[in-house]
């Protein structure tokens, strides 16, 4: 048994080192719901004749990194690289397989994103509506007044820190202190009252916004959120394991940042996207071209994709995307990646355990667009 296994536990499951096991073990440490595998999975990636033996990611302090090199500087537990829908490079660590179910962080709220799209398109949900159309038990919180559009776009002007204690220990993230009687997500609501500024105007990442929007979703269907991404997302890409989603004591998901899935199934999603066969041409354009560039690039989220230089991005429907260059950007703390080039024909997938929440995400945007360049160069 490794050191790391015999230690991590709730206290310090998110922490580095323990994180490496903790990332990889989410059903060890929390309750899970399972998120079915496809009844029929799709073929396993055939190998690409391309490689990224000529990859060099120069750094800011003037080394240059090849493939592995990026991949260990960056705390990578699992890397799959696409191109024309072929395998072009694989990576695995601290005890991560193909077998791995990796939990995604906010790379979750894109896949939140794809199911609130669908069920759009079945009528169940209007974005413009607001949040309390759906969950009325909210109109004494400060949702009042927010739309589910609002929540799609991270621009419902919530203001809070979602590190909190309270917020962390609804989920049963963070051990519960001496003292406190048991929570869950509903209890956390009742009172959820914090600062807000006017709702549909700048970028407010909170991942509130997508644990709401995943009972909405909940309410509306009447399946669980496990049953609809299953439903509507694992089955049509063919996804060839099971995946999880982490829940509270009450079954409530922790659609902002539970669900755990495997590398491959990961780069099927990510395959999926550069078709318009997953969900409407429609909710996929809105993905594409709906955002305000202008509020993005005043926000919290635009040093992510800086290395993309002065391509105009945004935050629309859980996703960062550029429009213009057919970029889709799904992306958690501690270093998960997808992303998505429409354009290129390339799907990077990457789980990681990066010491720091936010320090490192944007190295896995500098990799990529120099995996790009090895991929498009001279093809």
């Amino acid at each position: 048994m490794a050191a790391s296994e015999t230690k991590t536990d709730l206290s310090n499951w998110r922490t580095h080192p323990y994180s490496e096991y903790g990332f990889a073990n989410i059903d060890k440490l929390l309750s899970t719901q399972t998120i079915k595998k496809a009844s029929q999975p799709s073929p396993s990636f055939e190998k690409s004749s391309r490689n990224l033996d000529n990859f060099a990611l120069k750094t800011k302090d003037g080394k240059t990194l090849n493939i592995t090199d990026f991949l260990v500087d960056s705390h990578t537990d699992g890397f799959l690289v696409l191109h024309n829908g072929k395998r072009v490079h694989g990576f695995y660590a601290h005890g991560n397989n193909e077998k791995t179910k990796h939990i995604m962080m906010s790379m979750t709220k894109s896949v939140v994103g794809l199911v609130t799209g669908v069920l759009v398109e079945q009528g169940l949900i209007d974005p413009a509506e607001k949040v309390t159309t759906y969950l009325s038990e909210l109109r004494e919180t400060s949702f009042k007044e927010i739309s589910v559009r609002h929540l799609l776009d991270m621009r419902a002007g919530i203001q809070y820190d979602d590190s909190s204690y309270e917020y962390s220990v609804s989920f049963g993230y963070t051990p519960l202190r001496a003292g406190d009687k048991a929570t869950n997500f509903n209890d956390f609501l009742k009172t959820f009252n914090p600062p807000t500024i006017s709702p549909g105007g700048a970028f407010t990442y909170s991942s509130v916004n997508t644990d709401v929007l995943s009972l909405v979703l909940e309410r509306v269907s009447g399946k669980k959120l496990a049953e609809l991404i299953s439903e509507h997302i694992w089955e049509p890409i063919g996804a060839e394991s099971d995946a999880l989603i982490a829940i509270d004591s009450a079954g409530n998901p922790r659609g902002a940042g539970g669900m755990c899935a495997t590398i491959h199934d990961l780069a099927r999603l990510g395959q999926a996207l550069l078709s318009d066969s997953l969900v409407s041409k429609a909710w996929l354009d809105d993905i594409l071209h709906g955002g305000d560039a202008e509020v993005f690039a005043a926000g919290s989220f635009a040093p992510l994709v800086a290395a993309f230089g002065d391509a105009k991005f945004a935050y629309r429907d859980c996703f960062t995307v550029s429009g213009d260059l057919g970029i889709m950007v799904a992306v958690g703390i501690h270093g998960q990646t997808l992303i998505v080039d429409r354009k290129a024909g390339i799907v990077l997938a990457k789980t990681s355990s990066q010491p720091d929440p936010i320090m490192k995400l944007s190295s896995a945007v500098q990799g990529f667009l120099e995996i790009k360049r090895v991929l498009t160069e001279n093809s």
